[in-house]
């Protein structure tokens, strides 16, 4: 003779919470996060930009890449049109479709940055 018997509700719920726990890990996971990083850029005295720093990022940058430059508390967007990577730095061709930056941008000015470098999942960055 049992003395407690399980209600079919309780069993109703507890399959809703373990439905509803598998969907929000499956959509946690699949979760689409920009891979972004900070950047130092040089402006030199023939206007000219430099990507300064580290040399793993030299080589995963490509032509049409988006990067937001931080001017007087302004954020610009520019796209890389032409890279040429140097010994400890890369020379960027830029396009910019904001007028004002060009003009905002002096000789041997340090500028700080950040680059789009895609978009990943969370899935992707644990099990990779």
């Amino acid at each position: 003779m049992k003395l407690t018997k399980i209600s079919r509700w309780i069993w109703f719920w507890l399959a809703l919470v373990l439905v509803a726990s598998i969907i929000l890990l499956i959509f946690i996971f699949n979760y689409k996060i920009e891979k972004t990083e900070k950047i130092n850029l040089y402006i030199d005295s023939k206007n000219r930009m430099y990507l300064l720093g580290n040399n793993k990022l030299f080589y995963s940058l490509k032509q049409g890449q988006k990067i937001i430059l931080k001017i007087n508390e302004k954020a610009y967007n520019i796209n890389i049109s032409g890279i040429k990577i140097l010994k400890d730095s890369a020379q960027i061709d830029f396009i910019s479709y904001d007028d004002t930056l060009r003009q905002l941008l002096r000789k041997d000015m340090n500028i700080d940055g950040i680059i789009h470098l895609g978009e990943t999942t969370l899935f992707e960055l644990l099990f990779k």
